[in-house]
């Protein structure tokens, strides 16, 4: 290999092993917030439960809510697992591309199916992602509207435990 090519070959390996590098790392770090915040939510709501549990209109909308939080989790967690095949195969098409570049004598050049198939997978990452994120946001809204109070639920329950105190 002259020194020109081998020159070409150790910046496209250095390129390739950093973007790599980058790629994941941002990848995961996303899936990670994306995981924080979902489970994070249901942690809390889980917590907050026994507390709330008896007033009107949160109990109505924490199953849903819980359900929502709990999908985002799943979600997440399924496309962590994919990014690190996907990883591999950004990996893998880079070095195909290498083999193809630079043929080693007496050697075949290996079949790229590794390109192909990342693409489909990180689109797949991508709508699972997105889906995390927004069903972690609709969750977050059913909370939102399960910890609002408006003038009649208070007048409501402010008669009911008038009702209670004078049966006692």
């Amino acid at each position: 290999m002259s020194d020109h090519k081998l020159k070409e070959w150790e910046k496209r390996f250095d390129y390739a092993t950093h973007s790599d590098l980058l790629a994941a790392n941002i990848g995961v770090f996303v899936l990670k917030t994306v995981i924080i915040l979902n489970a994070g939510a249901l942690v809390t709501l889980i917590a907050a439960y026994p507390h709330l549990r008896n007033e009107t209109g949160f109990v109505a909308r924490l199953p849903e809510a819980g359900t929502l939080f709990f999908w985002g989790l799943a979600a997440a967690i399924v496309a962590g697992f994919l990014g690190y095949i996907y990883q591999s195969l950004v990996t893998r098409n880079e070095w195909d591309q290498m083999a193809v570049r630079f043929p080693a004598p007496n050697t075949k050049p290996p079949k790229q199916w590794a390109k192909p198939t990342s693409t489909i997978l990180i689109i797949i990452i991508l709508l699972l992602g997105v889906f995390a994120i927004g069903v972690f946001l609709k969750g977050a809204s059913h909370m939102l509207d399960a910890f609002k109070i408006d003038k009649s639920q208070i007048e409501q329950t402010t008669k009911s435990k008038a009702a209670e105190a004078n049966k006692q």
